[in-house]
């Protein structure tokens, strides 16, 4: 990537303390193993993986992993004496938040979650607290919930605010909640907190990106407070316009697939979708860029001729969106639309053709590194608005344990894993494609960037997941009648006399010991399994 350098310097990813595998929610909710096998992961990119659902206990909520991100970020600059000068020479003034645009009064409040960090900090080292709090104090923060989309929207505006100023801080987090069974098999949860600057240290992220929004409907899909019935096909046709425009907006600077690039970090709601998208992606790049190879395609008889015929994906979904905005329909009315649509339905199943059938598809998945992309994220699961940060987590993670291979790989094999693109979309519905490339080489990469992939505190059985799904997942995820660490220590006490687990415990980090309509207020830090309530005031 040419012009201006501005990028991720440190970069934290972070998650619930407990979690649940797919064995024991099958139990729990009363669907096949195999299909939530299926829905979390896909065999062909990553056949041994063994993925697992985290999932916040009781004393547990976005604040306290968005808290442990900040805290972990903070020590980390410590650590990093140059890093820290730099911090204070040219401090970030803006903190961008990104998280999902639902009701949930658990969502961050990411003011809470730094005072968390803070108070830690204030216990742990005094003058190292003033130091990072009279940076803190005088920063502003700015929400991006545009649904899924916010947490890759707060990566873009830290990435502008850089470009203008030279610093700033990006914070992500969310827990995907449903009502519907079906759909908490991809009920994950994370946090992504990253600082931006001039000359990154760790990734570089292009400032020429393509950003495309489109709203379907005037009936006030995207209007504050207006939460509609939600319409799966529709979606999907919505959030893959939004991606394809988006990826020809970044392709007019030479950038995307119109390169070469090593890895597409994909939004990952569901792996079915990951999957429509990818090859959505390839057959772009074959019949825009390798027409003789697309003409190769057509000829597989289990694929055969494509029904986009002289247009792109885009532009037959266009005129469908014109016709939409000619005439007077509810959301429902459009979704029928689309769903009885012939001439769509014949292209999503051609693009499932060439995803089940096509051996080309697969050398392309190998190619863009899929494998490094996922493999957190199928550990991770559907975190909304932190799921594509999730994958660029993944990226990073395998390229640092690649390089910390024995010597004797070659350079061309260090650099395989170096540049490519970022999508993510969300409801309303925009999309945001950019650019990435990884900067850091050698141990440079584990002193930039920390991720949680060392497994949770205490896996769940099927009884204790579903008692903290009754008590938590109602709308308000408010419990108020005792103490939240304590109920958590139960659980534990449980699981251990269930499940004969005697590693079951509470990992380090920070716990909040009440929810309540007012916000969180009472809070502490678990270490070496010991719990001590944090008193700060300033």
């Amino acid at each position: 990537m040419e012009g201006q350098k501005v990028g991720i310097s440190k970069f934290v990813v972070t998650r619930p303390k407990f979690a649940i595998k797919p064995d024991a929610l099958s139990e729990a909710i009363g669907e096949s193993e195999g299909k939530i096998q299926a829905l979390l992961n896909d065999k062909r990119i990553l056949p041994d993986a063994k993925p697992e659902v985290p999932r916040p206990g009781y004393s547990e909520s976005n604040i306290t992993f968005s808290a442990d991100a900040a805290y972990k970020f903070f020590t980390m600059l410590k650590e990093d004496k140059e890093a820290l000068k730099r911090f204070i020479a040219n401090p970030p003034r803006a903190i961008y938040t990104g998280t999902e645009s639902n009701s949930d009064r658990s969502k961050p409040d990411f003011i809470i979650a730094m005072h968390m960090a803070l108070s830690k900090l204030w216990y742990d080292d005094r003058k190292y607290f003033t130091e990072i709090n009279n940076i803190i104090h005088n920063a502003l923060y700015y929400p991006m919930t545009f649904a899924c989309s916010g947490g890759t929207l707060a990566l873009e505006q830290a990435t502008k605010e850089a470009e203008r100023s030279g610093s700033a801080i990006f914070w992500t987090a969310d827990t995907s909640i449903y009502s519907q069974s079906s759909a908490k098999i991809t009920q994950g949860a994370a946090c992504a907190f990253g600082w931006i600057e001039k000359d990154p240290k760790l990734l570089e992220v292009e400032i020429k990106r393509g950003v495309f929004g489109y709203n379907y409907s005037e009936n006030g899909f995207t209007k504050v407070g207006y939460l509609p019935e939600l319409y799966p096909f529709l979606s999907q046709i919505s959030y893959m316009y939004d991606v394809g425009k988006a990826l020809l907006k970044l392709e007019e600077s030479n950038l995307g697939l119109s390169q070469d690039c090593s890895f597409v970090i994909p939004h990952t709601p569901l792996m079915r979708q990951v999957m429509q998208f990818i090859t959505f992606m390839y057959v772009h790049k074959l019949k825009d860029y390798m027409p003789e190879e697309y003409k190769k395609l057509q000829e597989n008889p289990c694929v055969g001729p494509s029904p986009i015929n002289g247009e792109h994906i885009t532009q037959i979904m266009e005129r469908k969106f014109e016709y939409v905005n000619e005439h007077e329909m509810t959301e429902k009315q459009i979704s029928e639309m689309f769903e009885n649509d012939s001439e769509l339905s014949a292209v999503f199943a051609w693009i499932d053709k060439v995803r089940k059938n096509d051996p080309g598809f697969v050398e392309f998945l190998n190619e863009k590194n899929m494998a490094a992309v996922l493999s957190l994220i199928q550990r991770f699961n559907n975190s909304y608005a932190c799921s594509a940060l999730v994958g660029v987590a993944g990226v990073v993670d395998s390229y640092a344990r690649f390089i910390d291979m024995p010597k004797g790989i070659s350079e061309e094999e260090k650099n395989k894993i170096l540049e490519g693109i970022l999508y993510s979309f969300g409801s309303g519905s925009q999309a945001i494609m950019t650019a990435l490339k990884i900067v850091a080489t050698g141990e440079e990469v584990n002193k930039h960037f920390y991720v949680d992939n060392d497994g949770a505190g205490a896996y769940l059985n099927a009884a204790a997941y579903t008692k903290l799904h009754a008590e938590l997942e109602d709308e308000n995820r408010m419990v108020t009648d005792s103490n939240l660490v304590e109920k958590d220590m139960e659980l534990l006490r449980e699981l251990r006399d269930s499940t004969h687990d005697e590693d079951a415990k509470l990992k380090d980090g920070f716990r909040i010991m009440g929810r309540d309509i007012k916000g969180n207020t009472d809070w502490g830090y678990v270490e070496n399994g010991k719990f001590k309530q944090l008193f700060f005031k300033y």
